[in-house]
């Protein structure tokens, strides 16, 4: 069977943010809020896990909303800039595009720095982009996210990978 579409996440997938980056944020994030010496493995699971609410108040100490307003203000471009690359192999999918596939991103980042990562790898080069994040209440890892995009290309889901 031919494959007609391939869909993408972005950051560990097309888009590299180095470690550097996640302990900054956080670490600026928990600074503010009168937290300090948090290990960087709390700060893994954090951006790694799913519950980030629970590691927040585990581990961190803090009331997520709370958390969460102080992180908001400190996850800007100019941050993800310092720390964000292309891989080098990305150009696979414009050889994808010439050979007719379909592709499509699937993204948990916040609104702004996903427009800023897509930006880099070219809008143009997806036929669809699905932000599935925390903001709204279909985010990854879920497959609601999926089955938009699939929808979006106008495929049947046993045709993408």
């Amino acid at each position: 069977m031919k494959y007609k579409a391939f869909i993408f996440d972005l950051d560990g997938t097309l888009i590299h943010t180095e470690p550097g980056h996640r302990y900054k944020l956080v670490g600026q994030t928990l600074g503010e809020l009168g937290v300090n010496a948090v290990s960087n493995k709390y700060i893994d699971r954090f951006w790694f896990e799913t519950k980030r609410d629970n590691i927040i108040s585990e581990y961190f100490g803090l009331e997520p909303e709370q958390f969460w307003k102080t992180y908001r203000k400190y996850d800007t471009i100019e941050l993800r800039k310092q720390f964000t690359k292309l891989y080098d192999d990305v150009d696979f999918i414009q050889e994808l595009k010439e050979k007719g596939c379909k592709t499509g991103i699937v993204t948990g980042a916040p609104i702004h720095i996903a427009n800023f990562e897509i930006d880099m790898l070219g809008k143009e080069n997806f036929d669809a982009i699905v932000i599935a994040n925390f903001y709204n209440s279909k985010q990854k890892p879920l497959p609601y996210g999926l089955e938009e995009c699939i929808n979006l290309v106008n495929i049947k889901k046993n045709e993408a990978v």
